[in-house]
């Protein structure tokens, strides 16, 4: 009997374990077409999107399997340990998404191997656990196998051939966060007794929040910059034109006051014409002459 059962157990993880290597196998392959196939000429650039509508998707799964279950909605853990996870869960992935764009992934599947490492100084710092030196011997000499293999073959992705080093550091940047969040999920399960979907729940819920607020502060920076722009070129035509102010004096001397708002008015709308000279915005020189000749 009691060989039977773990004959079964030893069967359910090995299918466990093939669900999750195909699986990731899958998602990587998906993730790498996203990232490095061009849309109309350019390539995908807010990967920080593509999390978003990962964290949607397992909301509702979540969601779904806690309904069917029986179990509680209701937080099982403090949501700032739930927020702690899903900052480092969001901002991993981005980098894993990004990385595609400089490296392989072949090299974003292997770099993942020096996971051991991050997560071992992770616990060590967090649950404040004690490897031996078998542990480290270990996570060693697969961390040196993998550079091995690494520095052995192509690294560059399909797209970009000369900025493997950028990818790598966010491969790295990867390893730290991801490392992290696995930690941080052991201690919910530890000392909260979370399930697996109630966890799945919030720290996907929180991510999809962390995400669209990402999304929309770099909304809110391109608005900025383009309202600073405008302002910096608005104060460089109205104080740095002595050549376009003389000219306006010019023409007032001997017309109307209508005549210098109207010079003034045309000068505005030919501000998109004028030329660009080092340290100097100026008008052209036909705006110039059209006014002396209206006067």
């Amino acid at each position: 009997m009691e060989g039977q059962v773990s004959t079964t157990s030893a069967a359910w993880c090995a299918f466990y374990g093939a669900g999750i290597i195909g699986t990731l196998v899958l998602y990587g392959i998906l993730q790498e077409g996203i990232m490095t196939v061009s849309y109309d000429g350019s390539l995908f650039t807010y990967s920080v999107f593509l999390v978003l509508c990962n964290r949607l998707a397992a909301v509702l799964f979540a969601a779904s399997m806690a309904f069917v279950k029986g179990e509680r909605m209701q937080n099982e853990a403090p949501i700032w340990k739930y927020l702690i996870v899903s900052l480092s869960n969001v901002y991993a992935s981005s980098c894993q998404y990004e990385a595609l764009k400089y490296v392989s992934f072949a090299v974003q599947m292997l770099g993942k191997s020096f996971k051991m490492m991050p997560v071992m100084i992770w616990g060590i710092i967090i649950s404040g656990k004690t490897y031996g030196m078998r542990d480290w011997s270990v996570a060693l000499a697969v961390t040196l196998g993998c550079t091995e293999f690494l520095m052995t073959g192509p690294m560059h992705s399909k797209v970009s051939s000369a900025n493997s080093f950028k990818g790598f550091l966010l491969l790295g940047g990867f390893l730290a966060l991801d490392g992290l969040t696995s930690t941080f999920q052991e201690k919910l399960f530890k000392e909260h007794k979370t399930t697996k979907y109630n966890q799945m729940l919030y720290i996907n819920l929180l991510s999809a929040t962390v995400s669209l607020a990402t999304l929309l502060a770099r909304r809110l920076e391109t608005e900025l910059r383009a309202v600073c722009r405008e302002c910096l070129c608005s104060c460089s035509t109205t104080v740095r034109q002595p050549p376009c102010a003389a000219a306006i004096f010019l023409s007032s001397t001997d017309n109307p006051p209508g005549w210098l708002l109207f010079h003034l008015c045309r000068l505005q709308s030919k501000a998109s014409r004028w030329s660009f000279i080092p340290g100097l915005l100026q008008p052209s020189f036909s705006d110039l002459g059209e006014i002396e000749a209206s006067g």
